[in-house]
């Protein structure tokens, strides 16, 4: 009997070891495998990311990565849309300063405030607006996008002219003397770059004349200083110192490449992307300079920071510790400095990165230390707001400026019609 007994408990035990093990290899399988999808535009997801991934993989090998690119557009459609229906929200994703209120809105945006407030002090003027809201932080910056003047400093020297100070007078001088038909061709010989109409808005004086109806979400576009912005657009493109459109097309590109445009005015994003990769022709190399954004009035300060990009995890992610660990290196000096020389061209948004590139020249501007400048913008206070509705009146505000350019509508019937157009959209 005792034999039997015994032999029960062993076949008892066994069982039990067996349904055990049965059920430990059935929660093993049924394990979700972690994935973190990240979503961008351009190559931000995949090849400017690709460096913080592989740091990250030799502490968390078991964590994987499904990176997503798509254009600017495409992602911020699809971040409004997946936020609104809970859908197929990213883990992680990026966007410019002008739609964070919106996501905020919809409940998208996960509070990093822990990441990055341990690096406040190091942290731009001119960045920290449009990463904090009600006290607490949503974005986690990557790149700080000043407006600079871009400009053939051997052809101003040609003619004799300096970098704008000011838009009203500085700028129709400059282009007095350098726009005008030399050979006698009838066509101009050259011309100070393109403009689209988002830079009417958003570097034109942008803090005077348009930071009240961006703060606020309320169309007001019948002022005196957008009337001023938009007759000035229209004169200088009559005049020819400037076209107006876009500037991304392989027509832009050629007349640069020949030295027929001579300036653009335009972010930080430009210089890289534009000047040494589209626009990048021979005898080019060390003869463009930069120079700070003009300010719109005679002794106007240049309005420093532009467009700003940062990264945000959903509020939805099953994996927000992992989320903030991966982001997290962005925001020290090491990180910062990697993530901008890959990226090229964007300014970095630490004081650290900055003094780290100060001294170092560029050897497409010559003997120009063009950090040491794009520090200087971000050292300017920048108090601007976006509110939700900045996409409606923007695009409001963008119909105006055509209406005006292209089809020769009076200015203020043009802004009447765009501020009871974004009235119309909000409603």
């Amino acid at each position: 009997m005792a034999g039997k007994k015994a032999a029960g408990k062993i076949v008892t035990g066994l069982i039990c070891y067996f349904l055990v093990s049965l059920i430990l290899a059935a929660v093993g399988f049924a394990a979700k495998e972690k994935v973190i999808t990240i979503l961008a535009d351009d190559e931000w997801a995949t090849k400017r990311m690709l460096p913080v991934i592989r740091i990250f993989y030799q502490k968390h090998p078991d964590v994987k990565f499904n990176l997503v690119n798509e254009g600017y557009d495409a992602v911020q459609t699809k971040l409004a849309t997946s936020m609104g229906s809970g859908v197929d929200i990213p883990d992680i994703s990026t966007t410019s300063d002008n739609q964070v209120p919106q996501f905020i809105d919809l409940g998208g945006l996960l509070d990093v405030s822990d990441v990055v407030m341990p690096h406040k002090d190091n942290i731009l003027p001119g960045v920290w607006p449009w990463i904090e809201r009600e006290g607490r932080v949503w974005m986690i910056p990557c790149a700080f996008n000043p407006s600079l003047y871009y400009y053939r400093k051997d052809i101003f020297d040609e003619y004799g002219v300096e970098p704008p100070a000011n838009w009203t007078k500085d700028f129709m001088e400059v282009g007095e003397k350098v726009c005008q038909d030399f050979n006698g061709d009838g066509k101009l010989d050259h011309y100070l770059g393109a403009f689209p109409d988002d830079l009417l808005y958003w570097l034109l004086g942008r803090e005077e004349t348009f930071s009240k109806d961006w703060k606020t979400g309320e169309p007001n576009f019948v002022t005196p200083g957008k009337v001023e912005i938009i007759e000035w657009a229209r004169d200088v493109n009559k005049k020819g110192y400037m076209s107006y459109g876009t500037f991304q097309n392989p027509e832009y590109w050629e007349l640069m490449k020949r030295g027929v445009i001579v300036a653009q005015p335009i972010p930080t994003w430009f210089q890289g992307y534009g000047l040494k990769t589209l626009g990048r022709g021979p005898y080019v190399e060390g003869r463009w300079r930069a120079a700070l954004w003009p300010g719109w009035n005679p002794g106007d300060p240049s309005p420093g920071g532009s467009n700003n990009a940062g990264w945000f995890i959903s509020s939805g992610t099953e994996y927000p510790e992992l989320c903030k660990e991966l982001l997290s290196w962005i925001m020290t000096p090491e990180g910062g400095l990697l993530w901008c020389l890959s990226v090229g061209g964007l300014g970095p948004s630490l004081k650290s990165v900055l003094e780290l590139l100060a001294d170092t020249n560029d050897w497409f501007y010559g003997d120009q230390l063009i950090w040491r400048l794009v520090a200087e913008a971000g050292s300017i206070p920048n108090n601007f707001r976006y509110s939700k509705n900045f996409p409606v009146l923007f695009s409001a505000f963008g119909n105006t400026v055509k209406r005006v350019i292209e089809k020769g509508m009076p200015v203020e019937e043009a802004l009447k019609l765009g501020e009871k157009e974004a009235r119309k959209a909000i409603e």
